[in-house]
């Protein structure tokens, strides 16, 4: 006959709460990026949240002609950010966010018809 190789309940409890514990920071918030599919008022307004408090996001905005504007945003103390940009000219605009390490954080594009 066979002999059966059990863990002690102990080794599996550990290895369970190991397991857990490590995967943890996967679950963790990271930071987005909103970009409205159309302008609202005349302008195009980016919102993003869970970044790090009072952090510089650069938020860079291709226009319909091509040129791309850049715009330095600081989050908030509750790590919330907003842009709003006044657009003119009908067409699409393309939107990219980045953090002060130069990760995208996130993106969009939005249009405009008037």
């Amino acid at each position: 006959m066979k002999k059966r190789n059990h863990r002690p309940a102990s080794l599996t409890r550990f290895l369970l709460v190991a397991g857990i514990t490590l995967a943890v920071p996967a679950f963790a918030a990271q930071p987005w990026v909103s970009v409205p599919s159309t302008s609202q008022n005349g302008q195009l307004v980016v919102s993003g949240g869970d970044l790090a408090p009072n952090s510089v996001v650069t938020v860079k905005i291709t226009q319909p002609d091509g040129v791309i504007a850049s715009q330095a945003v600081a989050s908030g103390a509750n790590g919330k950010l907003q842009l709003q940009y006044p657009v003119g000219m009908p067409g699409s605009y393309g939107v990219k966010a980045y953090d002060a390490a130069g990760k995208l954080i996130g993106g969009g594009t939005m249009g405009h018809i008037r």
